[in-house]
């Protein structure tokens, strides 16, 4: 029985024992799951302002998805100096808004490859002063379609000596409205040649006066694009010395100065229009190289006697007898048909050629050619002498012609000026015929005329009269006398622009009424703000339908003027 007893107890105490390291194991077990192990350690939060340039060299590019515009902006500039391109590409667009100046001043030109597009548009404009040369270049074409205007503007004129011609392909037409003369002097040709045309018309006209000679003939096939009344006088005379094209859209507005500038080759291509189309003073500087040149059919077909007789004597001179058969060919009817104003400005330009009739001491004129022109001044003598005796025009068209003539001024003189142009006046000039040497239209007539122009004068004007007048002189009326003006309706829409807001201000509303839909809709902004606003709304509320209601509707909203009305409130409120 005690041997049983001893096996028994040996058996619990064995079960025991095992249930016990069981135990123990299990609890080890549970310890080691509740502890991290080595082999995945949770990731760290970046502290972005303290790191080290060698720190930030370590981070994968993925990690700059997490910045943002504060974060990005607390980098030391320092540790900023070590970022890739593949980092800055992971930026988001939104936090390059953070960028600062001297963290851009740290980066290297090849961690610039890595912007994007919206990485550009964020970053404040007045950071990118702190780019060079090396930067901008190693930008992207997209890269380079995220640049505005207003970024552009403060790039310095240096960085731009590394532009490719693919970035600017890629540039947004409004980015060349940021252009500064500074910058456009320095951009490398191929460059300025892949500008859209669209982008260089938006180029501020002030820019172009720093481009060169070899930007200029970059460009010359796009030249149609920008705005050349007011671009090509700004561009210097020595930046058109290697135009080879294009020549005939830039001839209407060139300076005296610039013409000596263009090259002969210019001129062998020319077209005829273009030489009429010329500003007197820069034709006058038309270099005897260039005018040799011009090929015989412009002499022949368009060239005018004012133009000839305007040019240089050295150019003139230079003229090959060739030149002068071609002229020569069509000179009888030509100079007959020249009015008045025209010849005095002949004999003024060539007063030490013309009135004593000794060409041949100077150039070779034809000798037809001299005779023609001296029986057109008799003639012209002879009709202005008549007029101012008869009275029937108060004041010639130039003064300074009758001052080389003393018997004709001294007949002036005693006239005396007279006090106003009056009815009588006008019927003279509705029934003088254009072939008349005594025929001086409204179109003659020069804006210091303007006031003698009595109101029962302007009362009995022509349609034909009034449609004569030139934009210059319209301007110079007062709004007295445009409300007298009969047959107002018929001025050209282009004359009114000329008119100064005052006088629009002071008109008659009842004037405005006569008026078509095309001049109302022609006003400028500035003239606009000046109109009757309050009687243009009472009259919309009678009548929205009225087709020249409609017209003041239309220019007030061009003009961001008009709001649709509530009934009885007015516009101005």
């Amino acid at each position: 029985c005690k041997g049983n007893m001893s096996q028994n107890w040996l058996k619990v105490a064995f079960a025991c024992f095992s249930l016990l390291i069981i135990a123990s194991e299990a609890l080890s077990l549970k310890r080691f799951e509740a502890t991290p192990t080595l082999d995945a350690p949770q990731a760290p939060e970046i502290s972005w302002a303290s790191l080290t340039s060698d720190q930030l060299a370590s981070l994968s590019p993925e990690a700059f998805v997490s910045l943002n515009e504060s974060t990005l902006g607390s980098i030391p500039d320092s540790a900023i100096s070590a970022i890739s391109a593949a980092q800055l590409s992971r930026i988001p667009g939104e936090a390059c808004a953070g960028f600062g100046e001297a963290q851009f001043a740290s980066m290297t030109p090849q961690a610039f490859s890595g912007f994007t597009e919206q990485c550009v548009l964020a970053v404040v404009p007045t950071v990118w002063s702190q780019t060079s040369a090396a930067k901008l270049a190693n930008m992207t074409e997209d890269a380079f379609h995220g640049f505005k205007n207003t970024s552009w503007v403060h790039i310095p004129p240096d960085s731009m000596s590394m532009l490719r011609p693919e970035q600017g392909m890629y540039l947004r037409h409004h980015t060349c409205g940021g252009f500064t003369a500074d910058q456009i002097a320095k951009m490398p040709p191929p460059f300025l040649a892949a500008l859209p045309g669209e982008c260089l018309a938006l180029a501020p006209s002030a820019c172009w006066i720093g481009i060169t000679a070899d930007g200029v003939k970059a460009i010359q096939s796009k030249l149609g694009s920008l705005n050349l009344p007011d671009v090509v006088p700004e561009i210097k005379p020595d930046s058109w010395t290697k135009l080879t094209d294009n020549f005939a859209k830039v001839c209407p507005y060139v300076t005296a100065a610039q013409m000596p500038s263009f090259l002969t080759k210019v001129f062998e291509e020319i077209p005829s229009s273009c030489c009429n189309s010329i500003p007197a003073d820069a034709w006058r500087a038309v270099t005897p190289a260039q005018i040799t040149v011009v090929r015989l059919d412009a002499f022949s077909q368009d060239l005018t006697y004012p133009r000839i007789i305007g040019l240089n004597n050295k150019t003139l001179a230079a003229i090959s007898p060739t030149q002068w058969n071609a002229l020569g060919a069509r000179h009888n009817s030509t100079i007959m048909e020249l009015r008045i104003p025209e010849i005095f400005r002949i004999v003024s330009q060539a007063k030490s050629r013309f009135l004593n009739f000794e060409p041949h001491k100077h150039i070779q004129w034809p000798l037809s050619f001299i005779q023609s022109v001296k029986a057109a001044v008799d003639s012209a003598h002879s009709s202005l002498r008549d007029q101012i005796l008869s009275s029937v025009w108060p004041e010639p068209d130039n003064l300074g012609i009758l001052r080389e003539w003393s018997w004709l001024h001294s007949v002036f003189m005693a006239q005396g000026p007279k006090s106003g142009i009056v009815p009588a006046h006008v019927e003279y000039l509705a029934n003088e015929q254009p072939q008349s040497y005594g025929y001086l239209p409204l179109t003659g007539i020069r804006r210091k005329f303007v006031p003698l122009f009595t109101q029962d004068a302007l009362k009995v004007l022509s349609p034909d009269l009034v449609q004569q007048i030139l934009p210059d002189a319209f301007a110079g009326f007062t709004a007295a006398q445009l409300d007298a003006m009969g047959n107002i309706s018929y001025v050209p829409a282009q004359n009114w622009v000329t008119l100064s807001p005052v006088v629009i201000e002071e008109l008659s509303f009842d004037t405005f009424r006569k008026l078509n839909s095309s001049v109302i809709e022609s006003l400028t902004c500035s003239q606009v703000t000046r109109l009757d606003i309050d009687q243009i709304y009472d009259d919309y509320n009678k009548n929205p339908n009225d087709p020249l209601i409609q017209s003041f509707k239309s220019v007030l909203t061009k003009c961001t003027i008009w709001r649709e009305p509530v009934y009885g409130l007015s516009l101005r409120s």
